[in-house]
């Protein structure tokens, strides 16, 4: 009898589709499109997500930062497409100074930031994802109070590169009207409604 000994090819591949956003605390991936059509800005987009706290100086279109987890805006680092605009904690972003316009989604780490963006900060990321499609887009807005918002961008594929450019504007005179108790809320006899002042921006 002849004894055959016949090799197997059976070879089993194991396969890891999970990606770095899979192998992190916590992510939310927020998309933009709708909120840039309702002439939101960034921070009142973020301020809907759990965990965290928008500061804002003012009001619209006034200076604005982001709290993640009681953390400082300072600990909080912001990205354009994995690129810190205050790295290491060295400032804190005017979140009014980005147009949603300009992004495509947004990428909210609030713990654990995966190894490619490589940040340590305490208060997470947040990665804005830029808007790639060749296009062009105007948008105008108004409001009470003489508010008039203005926002452009373009981007354009130039070979193997991606090119970008965004403005915007605001501004507003802010004179409405607010109840004043001139810091005497038990004596009634002097309080009235008045406009707000030296409040245009």
């Amino acid at each position: 009898a002849e004894e055959t000994n016949e090799e197997s090819d059976d070879t089993i591949i194991v396969e890891d589709k999970k990606n770095s956003r899979d192998q992190i605390g916590s992510v939310s991936l927020i998309s933009v499109e709708d909120a840039a059509l309702m002439q939101a800005d960034l921070g009142e987009l973020l301020s809907q997500q759990p965990s965290i706290n928008i500061r804002r100086f003012g009001g619209m279109g006034a200076y604005s930062s982001i709290s993640v987890r009681g953390a400082s805006s300072e600990q909080t680092t912001i990205m354009i497409n994995g690129i810190p605009l205050n790295p290491e904690g060295s400032s804190s972003v005017n979140l009014s100074d980005l147009p949603l316009g300009a992004f495509s989604t947004i990428e909210l780490y609030r713990s654990h930031v995966p190894l490619h963006l490589q940040s340590s900060s305490i208060g997470g990321v947040v990665n804005l994802l830029p808007n790639t499609d060749p296009q062009q887009r105007l948008s105008l807005g108004g409001g009470s109070f003489e508010s008039l918002t203005g926002d452009i961008f373009a981007s354009t594929s130039v070979k193997e590169h991606n090119l970008q450019i965004f403005a915007r504007h605001f501004q507003t005179e802010g004179d409405f009207e607010f109840f004043s108790t001139k810091n005497t809320p038990f004596n009634t006899d002097d309080d009235s409604y008045k406009t707000r002042q030296n409040n245009a921006s």
